[in-house]
């Protein structure tokens, strides 16, 4: 199963689900599943350094039941061709999220 983010996050369907496998340390937590949900919020006006998007928000709602680590990650993302800008992703437990977002954006936008 592809991940829909690195497929063209704007064609993904409302609710679609996809499994994915992740490690952890400290731990030894290998292969441990992860049960993802995506939801599409509609379009919002990103601040990327300057540059105000119009850029479409998908929300990850993902739970890895064995390691009891739950949460939500935010991605913005084109509209157009589904490449994304800026995210906020919780990549650990106990650990806060964190923002990603892209310095320099490709030439042709």
């Amino acid at each position: 199963e592809k991940d829909p983010l690195s497929t063209g996050a704007h064609q993904i369907k409302e609710g679609q689900r996809y499994r994915r496998y992740i490690d952890l340390m400290p731990g030894f937590h290998f292969s441990v599943p992860v049960e993802s949900v995506y939801i599409k919020h509609g379009i919002e006006t990103v601040d990327l350094h300057g540059r105000l998007m119009n850029l479409l928000k998908v929300e990850e709602q993902f739970d890895a039941s064995a390691i009891r680590f739950k949460g939500v990650n935010y991605y913005w993302v084109s509209p157009d061709h589904g490449r994304v800008y800026k995210s906020v992703q919780k990549p650990l437990p106990d650990f806060p999220s964190i923002t990603i977002s892209f310095i320099k954006l490709p030439p042709y936008l």
